[in-house]
Formats: C-alpha cells, sequence, structure tokens
C-alpha cells in the first residue's frame, strides 16, 4: 500500500477499502487513487471536522462522504477518458523529435510520446503482432488515410514498406503538431498531418475525384463518434479507399469491463452503410475489428 496514506485525513482503513474498491472497476494504480482521495478531501471541509471530531463513527454513512466518494470516481473516470495524460511531457518530448538526430534517438523518443496516448499505448505491447496481421492482409500500400488518427501514424513501419503518401486526420492540435515534427524523419514518404473534424473532410483537397487511397485506418473510431454524432458515421462511409480497416476495443478504455459485443453492434451497422463486404477479420489482444 502506497506511503502516501501515512499523511493522509482519511482514516488508513477507510482508505484501503476505496483503493481495492476503486482499483476492483477502474484500470488506475493504488498510488493514482491515493493522490486523487487525498487532493479531493480538501474541497470537503465539512467532512474533514467530522472525521476529526468522529471517534468510533462509520464516517462513510455521512452523506459528506458519499458525496465525496462519488466526486472521486467521477474525476478517475474523466482522467482516464483523457487520450493525452501528460501535455507538459508531449511537449518536452516533441522539442526533443525536432533536434533529434540519430534514428535511436528518434526511436526512443516515439516510444515515448506513443505512451502518452492512451489509445496507442494500449495498443504498443502488440504492435508487432498489429502489423504482422496487417501486412497478410494489405501488403504494400502506398498510399494510406489514417482517420481519427491519433499518434497511431508514430506506430507505422515506414522504412519497410512501399508507402509514398499517409494522409493522417484529427481534430486535437497537439496531434497534429506531433505529427508534422515527425512528417520530416519519414521522408521521403509524405507524411500529411490536417488538422480538421471529420464532418469538414472534404476528399477532393487530397485525392483526384474519381480516385481512393490503397488503404484507410478507422482505429477505434466508430464507436466514439457514434456515441457523439452519428451522422458522422454516413460521412465516413464515403470514405474513398480501397480498403478500409475498422476495429474496437474488447475492453473499455476506463473500467474493467468487456464492450467488444457493444462496440461491435455499432461497427456493424457501419458497414452496412458502407455496402461492403467484410473480406478479412482482425483480432489482437485489445482490440478487434473487420477489413471491407
Amino acid at each position: 500500500m502506497s506511503d502516501l496514506t501515512n499523511d493522509a485525513i482519511l482514516p488508513k482503513k477507510i482508505i484501503e477499502k476505496e483503493i481495492i474498491n476503486i482499483c476492483k472497476r477502474y484500470k488506475i494504480s493504488e498510488d493514482q487513487v491515493v493522490h486523487q482521495l487525498n487532493t479531493s478531501i480538501k474541497n470537503y471541509p465539512k467532512l474533514i471536522q467530522k472525521i476529526h471530531h468522529s471517534k468510533n463513527d462509520d464516517i462513510t454513512r455521512f452523506k459528506e462522504y458519499k458525496s465525496f466518494i462519488k466526486a472521486v470516481k467521477k474525476q478517475i473516470y474523466y482522467q482516464l477518458r483523457r487520450y493525452h495524460q501528460d501535455i507538459q511531457r508531449e511537449t518536452d518530448l516533441n522539442k526533443r523529435l525536432l533536434a533529434a538526430n540519430s534514428s535511436d534517438e528518434r526511436n526512443e523518443i516515439i516510444s515515448h510520446l506513443m505512451a502518452t496516448h492512451i489509445s496507442t499505448r494500449e495498443r504498443m505491447p502488440h504492435y508487432p503482432e498489429f502489423y504482422n496481421k496487417l501486412s497478410d492482409i494489405v501488403p504494400s500500400p502506398q498510399s494510406i488515410i489514417d482517420i481519427g488518427c491519433g499518434f497511431h501514424p508514430l506506430s507505422y513501419p515506414y522504412f519497410d514498406s512501399q508507402l509514398k503518401t499517409y494522409l493522417a486526420i484529427d481534430k486535437d492540435p497537439a496531434v497534429i503538431e506531433t505529427l508534422r515534427i515527425f512528417s520530416q524523419h519519414v521522408l521521403p514518404v509524405s507524411l500529411i498531418a490536417i488538422c480538421t473534424d471529420i464532418n469538414d473532410i472534404c476528399w477532393t483537397n487530397y485525392i483526384e475525384a474519381g480516385s481512393s487511397f490503397d488503404f484507410a485506418f478507422m482505429l477505434k473510431l466508430l464507436p466514439v463518434v457514434y456515441r457523439h454524432d452519428k451522422t458522422v458515421l454516413a460521412k465516413l462511409s464515403e470514405t474513398p479507399a480501397n480498403k478500409i480497416l475498422v476495429t474496437g476495443n474488447t475492453e473499455s478504455m476506463t473500467r474493467k469491463e468487456n464492450i467488444q459485443k457493444k462496440e461491435e453492434r455499432i461497427i456493424r451497422r457501419f458497414l452496412e452503410m458502407t455496402g461492403r463486404n467484410i473480406t478479412s477479420c482482425f483480432q489482437i489482444a485489445n482490440e478487434f475489428g473487420f477489413v471491407i
């Protein structure tokens, strides 16, 4: 158990109980739970006062305590949903990447950057398997479009491929800034990072009318956009690509629960909209999908 419990306002037994309850439900470490409990309780002076004046009372019965724990869990949930876990670290790594001179230095920085983005970090232990399976499906694409890309373009094996153009689209300016810095390291491949909302994409800005990209990534994208704006699926169904890999999570990003069936229902609705057929199934440890 973390040493942070030694200086806590909450009784040690209460902290230990909440650590067990919260860690059982959420993807979070014990130290993170303790830190959140000790930080958040400072906003509950009435509860602190009751703790100081209650010797043998069960403080978990107090309405102030219940409100406090509810707020802690809510904050943990939203923190875990943040794709960027440490913006300052990303900024520092971008500066290092901009100045990187050797491939070893560049690769080390890229690895650290990928670990700062939660979606990419989940896939990191499985990237060798990911690209081995992908190479069987699409052996040598020369053009790729990656929609809602996050930091995934950092992982692509540029120097072991025939790739000429990689169009990376995301509405997050922090992602695009990193990819634009990174793009100089993959020349002569043209990595084009575009900051735009999916609804605003005009395909003919990036490819001639009637032409198609060889391949498209939509990684963990469809369930996210479906929850925010179902109409976006129609826009995505028009993506000009010969083949598309669409994936979803097998497990929740925040909670320890299997969500594959729920994600698959959304993906299959999208597949119906496209009128395409499934040509391959795709599965790694924490992600599943289809090639259409």
